[in-house]
This record gives C-alpha cells, sequence and structure tokens, in this order.
C-alpha cells in the first residue's frame, strides 16, 4: 500500500516533465542579443503580462533573429507566441522560456481570415 501511494506521489512530477504552456505577448523588444552559436534572446515590454514583460526569452531560427533584429532597431511592436518549458528529468526544476513564432504589426491593423472582422 506504501509503494502503491508513492507511486501516485510521483504521478504530478511525471505529467509535469517537458511540459509546456503557451501565452502571447505584444509590444516593443527592448533588449536584444546574438550568442556566437546563433540563438538570439529579445525581451519585449508587454504591459498585459507583467511578470514576462522585459524578461529575455530565447529564440533559436536564425531567420527570426534577423526579423527581430529588424522590430528592435526600427522600434516596431511584434506579437510573439512563446512558450515555458519545465523539465525537471536531469535538470531538476530548470524552467527556460522560448520564443515559438514572431509577426510584426503596424498599428495592429493586420488581422487573419475570416476576412472583414477583427480578432
Amino acid at each position: 500500500m506504501k509503494a502503491f501511494v508513492s507511486a501516485l506521489a510521483l504521478v504530478p512530477l511525471a505529467v509535469q516533465a517537458g511540459s509546456a504552456t503557451s501565452y502571447t505577448m505584444k509590444g516593443r523588444i527592448v533588449g536584444f542579443t546574438v550568442e556566437k552559436n546563433g540563438v538570439c534572446h529579445l525581451a519585449i515590454d508587454t504591459p498585459d503580462l507583467p511578470q514576462y514583460s522585459r524578461a529575455y526569452h530565447h529564440l533559436e531560427d536564425g531567420g527570426l533573429c534577423n526579423v527581430a533584429r529588424l522590430a528592435y532597431q526600427l522600434n516596431e511592436r511584434v506579437v510573439v507566441k512563446a512558450n515555458v518549458y519545465s523539465y525537471m528529468a536531469g535538470n531538476e526544476g530548470a524552467i527556460t522560456h522560448g520564443i515559438e513564432n514572431l509577426e510584426l504589426t503596424r498599428d495592429d491593423k493586420a488581422y487573419w481570415p475570416p476576412y472583414g472582422q477583427r480578432r
């Protein structure tokens, strides 16, 4: 019985291993760095999410890094889909924030279909 209870206690840890939570940030890039290996990091001022606002997120796609650099230099607004990954196995409790998608917008006038409707 004790082993069964112990096994149940470990289930939430197994569920969390490699889990991801995504969120969308909208704002201007206020920090930008590039490492030698091509990975860039950017920080976005997004008042709607104060816990992530101005915090660096990593971006491993070189093409998107170039777009992010341009947006940073031109002080343009971006819309970013980011993820919080938590890894339990091998790196106890490590959390990393990564960018999955980056979109440049001007005055929030761009939108996806159905046409004629705003988000």
